[in-house]
């Protein structure tokens, strides 16, 4: 059966996205359908839109979004029709030499397959009205109506939680609380001094978590004295996240009042305001808007 749905298309990059009506067809045996409920707009999906982040076009942009799973795959069995769940934009194998170490943001096939903008599975799952193949932003392309993942990219979280609020945890949220807390392994009340800027800042000893990034082919520079004093500096792409462990935790926890989330959207928009949304996301009039379907 194929489905027919609306989606955020970038084209070409520096241009706005365009909300086209794409399709998509029978999900694999372990993927499911998710129809997204909210999405929010990422630094990331800017760069892309800019340029300053290349991948293989026209391609779906999103990858922070939360949505009810309409449809599974026969061999599915982690989730059910009517579930909510979060999307996970970090997939992986299980059992390659990184997945072993406990590292799945560094494993062979998510790095492999990824820049291709394609799905883990190698294949696109979603084409426009003239046929031609879609590419999926980081395993996802979730500014559209319907999201087709594997099983695994889809994570349950209480239901009490609401979309606009559940899609931020699937981007942003993990990647900062999982910075301190899986990453730098930062209790409540530990070490203040290592929260000041950069390597020059950070005392002798510390440790610099890195979550911001500028375009891949910059150069970076340091001052030499600024890397001594036995500092450790590391970079983390998704804090350490493990979807299936921290979305039901960071949900849980926002239920309980212990991790703020309101205060992180600055506005919420229909599919067809997105490139304002971006706009004001370039400008720094925003933090995060998210998108409502």
């Amino acid at each position: 059966m194929t489905l027919k749905y609306r989606a955020a298309v970038l084209h070409q990059a520096g241009k706005p996205l365009a909300i086209e009506q794409v399709s998509s067809g029978d999900p694999a045996p372990t993927d499911v359908v998710v129809r997204v409920r909210a999405a929010g707009l990422c630094h990331t999906d800017l760069e892309v839109i800019d340029g300053s982040l290349r991948y293989p076009l026209p391609m779906i942009l999103g990858h922070e979004a939360a949505g009810v799973v309409e449809q599974i795959g026969p061999e599915v069995d982690t989730v059910k029709v009517g579930d909510h769940v979060i999307l996970s934009w970090n997939p992986h194998c299980g059992h390659c030499f990184q997945c072993d170490r406990g590292q799945p943001i560094l494993c062979d096939t998510y790095l492999g397959e990824g820049p291709k903008g394609l799905h883990f599975d190698g294949r696109s799952k979603a084409s426009l009205g003239d046929g031609a193949e879609l590419r999926h932003l980081m395993f996802l392309g979730a500014f559209a109506e319907i999201c087709t993942v594997p099983a695994q990219q889809a994570i349950v979280v209480p239901k009490e939680i609401p979309f606009d609020r559940a899609c931020l945890i699937g981007c942003g949220v993990m990647t900062g609380v999982g910075a301190a807390l899986n990453v730098a392994d930062i209790a409540y009340g530990d070490n203040p001094a290592a929260f000041r800027q950069t390597a020059e800042a950070v005392r002798v000893g510390g440790q610099v978590i890195w979550l911001g990034k500028i375009d891949v082919a910059n150069d970076v520079s340091f001052r030499w004295g600024s890397l001594m004093g036995e500092k450790r500096l590391r970079r983390s792409s998704y804090g350490g996240a493990r979807p299936l462990r921290d979305f039901p935790l960071l949900a849980r926890a926002y239920l309980e009042g212990r991790l703020k989330l309101d205060e992180l959207i600055t506005a919420r928009a229909r599919l067809d305001d997105i490139n304002r949304g971006f706009a004001d996301l370039r400008e720094g009039r925003s933090i995060r808007t998210v998108i409502e379907f």
